[in-house]
């Protein structure tokens, strides 16, 4: 579900006072794998991080530290289905 405007990168601890955004989305996606690895994920022999359009790009962004968060025996594939942005 797409819920933060940074592809869960932002970790800023102040409110923008004009928008009332906040921008955590890092945050919302270690507490998001810690709740999954407490239900069980811990336990997976594989897993998979995947997302298209912004999502993609979250993948993409968040493949090393998705792989960092799973126990080391666990096989690790990351998959973009779309959602690479060139900055031009």
């Amino acid at each position: 579900m797409y819920c933060d405007g940074s592809s869960f990168t932002g970790d800023v601890e102040a409110v923008n006072p004009a928008t009332n955004l906040h921008f955590r989305g890092a945050r919302i996606f270690v507490a998001v794998i810690e709740d999954l690895l407490a239900k069980g994920m811990k336990n997976a022999a594989n897993a998979i991080i995947s997302g298209c359009s912004a999502g993609g790009l979250t993948s993409i962004l968040h493949c090393d530290s998705f792989r960092a968060l799973l126990p080391i025996g666990t096989k690790v594939k990351c998959l973009s289905d779309a959602g690479y942005f060139i900055n031009t």
